[in-house]
């Protein structure tokens, strides 16, 4: 049957004029919807004009509408224009005074229409001379079309209303038979390139007989008319150049983007689909690198660029055209809990073990680890952030770090925790440069135009950035995540580009200790190996050691075989939440603020500066305390009177972060005696510490200021010591502790205290 696209004009346009909304009382129109959505677009209190697929299907319920519907799923272009050109016959005006340069434009727009009104008059005029019988035609031509053009005000789309029941789409589902089809896809931005003008009418003047052309653009490339073809042109027998008229051209911002898609769509082992989408008009410039978004566009192909022979011709790439742009809500907030659930999530908050079975929630299936996994399970609920007026701001998020033996389940508990977040990104520090976490600057091949790129940390925006093997990770990929882990921003300055993009991401970060195992004779900094200013940005560091012992081992072996056995957790009195309900508890729990009382300001302080001085009095074996340390108390407190569903903070929670921090590393600082003997040998034994007690003993022996270099070498070596081990003591005792001073003018000792 063949297709009356003048019949369906006409259903459009009856559409747009007649579909009445009981939920609109407008003042002029009533319930007619589509008049009221126009008057809220030319008013600017809209920047589309939408038309919603289940108006679309209410309005047109009938069986001889079923082609007309799928055809405007599937042919959804050609359908645009025809509603389109409906609208423009919507008699609708605005009703906000017009600004001094919209008068302005106004007069220009009213010159081009008197000339436009000429010639159409002067087409219809000679086309009645020829055919008398085709008034019914005489109202077609480009002219009417560059005449809308000009006059539209508005960019209609055709999109899923708020109450349309349609699945969404996912970017690896599009095929080649939906092309040129409505398709709706949820997908993560990845690149944003700069907003441009793209020409939508271009206008063109003859320098001889200053006659007007104009000509409409439907694509980035077009070829301009050269030669002015004007009666007056031919009369004369010239041909006269025609020369852009940029004033009187119209144009539209244009904007490219690339989306990805996200993580819970791409199968283990599979690259991540990609997609161009062109996004033209008041679409642009709604969403920035690493966003989450909801996608309403046209499935299209053109040609593949960088086409050079005519074989190649054939090849076509696909992208969307970008309709509407929905962002998602980020983090936990997305999660819609309903009261019913939260009738439950509050109860379970009221047991006495609720924190405990919370955490043993997070990957039921590995043995143990119930205090790794209760900082995860802070992490994952954070603390609260806070932002002045000045725009300093305190972060909220908690950085934590997991040093230990190989095969204690760092790994598995990492994506575990990607798995659990709504916006979790799971990276290895080998495979992650440092560009690659934070963000890029590239060079489009085909536009030639520099875009930016966001990494790891910007796609986990307001969710949890796990990165595994951190200590493999390059020294200067390292420093790039620096100002990612306090500041929670990106600053860059590239290629032209002084931008920040927002970083507010958790980092878990796991490693192995720099022997590859833990070495119990030497410090936890020692093990480590990682930077103090690196170190001193994460809230938490928990040392996972693995050692021997029966009890312990056997429980494991048997929870592990139980496992392989089952295909499942063993199952205990207390049993664990599935992932849902602890996502769910998460997301309430997020929705609280809590705040440090004024009773428990001393009573932090108080075990800040116990803490500040057992780490000086512990040395070099002790664990760094900084002022970033009570930060990391005060967060921790936060996010266990968030699981409580308080907005208060408490001395419980206070204590309960204060024993997760002891805990941390409690199976480095608790020794064995044998142990705690053996390092307190180390020191004592250490070279430096020794000669420095000679060189006192010396000093006050002579009861002098300075002494010769050669004397105080002469009796180190007599103590036993050799002289390799006194000239990297004396460079120690110089250059990092600062207790002597070397002249090598005069060869000279002097102790500084």
């Amino acid at each position: 049957m063949r297709k009356s696209y003048e019949l369906e004009k006409k259903w459009c346009r009856q559409f747009l004029e007649e579909f009445c909304d009981p939920s609109y009382q407008h003042p002029q129109f009533g319930q007619k919807k589509y008049y009221a959505e126009m008057q809220k677009v030319l008013d600017k209190q809209s920047p589309l004009f939408e038309v919603h697929l289940e108006d679309l299907e209410e309005f047109f319920s009938g069986d001889q509408y079923k082609d007309f519907l799928a055809s405007i799923r599937k042919n959804t272009l050609r359908y645009l224009k025809m509603f389109t050109q409906a609208a423009d016959q919507l008699k609708v005006e605005s009703t906000i005074p017009l600004s001094a340069q919209e008068e302005l434009e106004n007069q220009v727009l009213n010159t081009q229409l008197q000339n436009f009104e000429k010639k159409i008059n002067e087409r219809n005029s000679q086309l009645g001379a020829i055919l008398p019988d085709s008034n019914h035609q005489q109202t077609q031509g480009p002219e009417i079309h560059i005449r809308d053009t000009l006059k539209r005000k508005f960019t209609l789309v055709i999109v899923p209303g708020p109450n349309a029941k349609i699945k969404q789409q996912k970017l690896r589902d599009l095929r080649g038979d939906m092309i040129g089809s409505l398709v709706d896809v949820r997908a993560t931005v990845v690149r944003v390139s700069e907003v441009q003008p793209l020409i939508e009418l271009a206008t063109f003047f003859c320098d001889v007989c200053n006659e007007e052309v104009f000509k409409t653009v439907n694509s980035k490339i077009f070829m301009p008319p050269t030669v002015c073809n004007s009666e007056i042109c031919q009369k004369n027998n010239t041909k006269g150049n025609l020369q852009n008229h940029f004033a009187m051209s119209k144009f539209t911002s244009y904007q490219e983007l690339k989306i990805q898609e996200t993580s819970d769509q791409t199968p283990v082992g599979s690259i991540p689909r990609t997609f161009t989408v062109l996004l033209r008009g008041d679409s642009v410039r709604q969403c920035s690198p690493g966003d989450i978004i909801r996608l309403h566009g046209i499935y299209l192909t053109k040609p593949h660029d960088g086409v050079r022979n005519i074989r190649d011709q054939f090849l076509h790439e696909t992208f969307i055209e970008g309709l509407k742009i929905e962002k998602e809500k980020k983090s936990y907030d997305s999660l819609d809990v309903n009261n019913e659930l939260k009738h439950e999530l509050i109860n379970a908050s009221k047991k006495d073990d609720h924190l405990s079975k919370l955490a043993r929630s997070i990957a039921p299936e590995i043995f143990g680890l119930e205090d790794v996994k209760k900082a995860l399970l802070y992490q994952m609920a954070s603390g609260s952030t806070i932002s002045f007026a000045d725009g300093v701001k305190i972060r909220g998020d908690i950085n934590i770090a997991l040093i230990g033996d190989p095969g204690v389940a760092k790994s598995q508990l990492l994506k575990q925790i990607a798995h659990l977040t709504p916006r979790g990104v799971y990276t290895t520090g080998k495979g992650s440069s440092g560009a690659g976490l934070t963000a890029s600057v590239t060079r489009d091949s085909n536009s030639g135009e520099i875009t930016l790129e966001g990494g790891a940390l910007v796609l986990a925006d307001l969710g949890i950035c796990c990165i595994d093997e951190f200590d493999k990770m390059e020294d200067h990929d390292k420093t790039s995540i620096h100002e990612v882990m306090e500041q929670q921003t990106i600053s860059l300055a590239k290629a032209g580009i002084t931008t920040s993009l927002k970083a507010r991401a958790s980092i878990l970060a796991a490693a192995n200790p720099i022997w590859g195992r833990y070495n119990r004779s030497k410090t936890p900094h020692e093990n480590i190996g990682l930077a103090h200013s690196l170190l001193s940005r994460f809230d938490l560091i928990f040392i996972l050691l693995d050692v021997p012992q029966r009890s312990l081992d056997q429980r494991l072996a048997e929870h592990i075989t139980f496992v392989h056995k089952n295909f499942t957790h063993p199952r205990t009195q207390n049993d664990v939440y599935d992932a849902n309900f602890l996502k769910a508890y998460l997301s309430h729990a997020r929705t609280f603020n809590p705040t440090l009382g004024p009773e428990l300001h001393d009573y932090v302080t108080n075990i800040y500066l116990e803490r500040r001085k057992n780490s000086r009095d512990m040395g070099s074996h002790g664990q760094y305390i900084t002022p970033r340390s009570l930060l990391g108390i005060i967060r921790f407190s936060q996010a266990i009177a968030k699981l409580r569903f308080s907005d208060k903070v408490n001395s419980s929670d206070v204590d309960e972060a204060i024993r997760l921090m002891d805990v941390a590393l409690s199976s480095v600082t608790e020794e064995t005696e044998e142990q705690q003997l053996t390092i307190r040998k180390r020191i004592m034994a250490d070279p430096t510490n020794q000669i420095y007690k000679i060189i006192k003993e010396i000093f006050k022996g002579e009861n002098k200021r300075q002494l010769h270099y050669k004397e105080v070498e002469k009796r180190i070596i007599a103590r036993g010591f050799d002289l390799k081990a006194f000239k990297s003591a004396l460079h120690k005792l110089e250059t990092e502790d600062n207790l002597l001073m070397y002249n090598q003018d005069t060869e000279t000792i002097a102790l500084i205290h």
